[in-house]
């Protein structure tokens, strides 16, 4: 490849597919942070006391399965975590996934690469998906759906943005939470 390719130039090569499984787990991080921020702010705002847990394992994760991260690779290509480390999930032929296929994929990175975000079934589902992916540079559902994830060049400012990134989000969350926590102190 050649050097002036610039950092967000997608590697396709088979030679050159590049395996980093931290890439893929801090995008999904940044994606489910980011729903969630969406929906625990505005309904924090509106007085309506949410836990950030909670909300995250009984709408956020479904609904990342079900309709945002499908709408994000039949439009886009990517999801915005998935945009922030480079990535791209496409046909094999380089075409953006269609809406049906999309929903599959995401349908079973949810069931087989996440256990349902059963917290001792996601243990196991994420170790055995890790092993896979590191042994056969992609996942079974990438492979069964003939779906090609693309790993582009990233330089180390944008990882350390995007984790800043994925940290102030965090902590917001954490902020916002704690501010409904002691609103009734507060008013009284």
């Amino acid at each position: 490849m050649s050097s002036s390719l610039s950092e967000t130039t997608i590697v396709t090569e088979p030679e050159d597919i590049r395996v980093i499984p931290w890439a893929r787990y801090f995008a999904r991080m940044f994606d489910s942070i980011f729903i969630c921020f969406i929906f625990v702010l505005p309904l924090n705002f509106l007085g309506v006391k949410v836990s950030y847990t909670i909300v995250e394992f009984l709408i956020i994760m479904p609904f990342i399965s079900i309709f945002f991260e499908p709408f994000c690779y039949s439009l886009f290509g990517t999801t915005p975590g998935k945009f922030l480390y480079s990535i791209k999930v496409l046909n094999k032929n380089g075409s953006k996934l269609s809406l049906k296929k999309a929903l599959k994929r995401s349908l079973q990175v949810w069931i087989r690469g996440n256990g349902f975000n059963i917290a001792f079934i996601v243990a196991i589902t994420n170790l055995v998906s890790y092993r896979y992916y590191q042994k056969n540079k992609e996942t079974p559902w990438d492979r069964n759906l003939n779906i090609n994830y693309q790993i582009g060049k990233i330089s180390n400012s944008r990882i350390i943005i995007t984790n800043i990134i994925i940290f102030l989000i965090s902590l917001s969350l954490n902020y916002v939470g704690n501010l409904s926590k002691y609103d009734s102190i507060i008013r009284g």
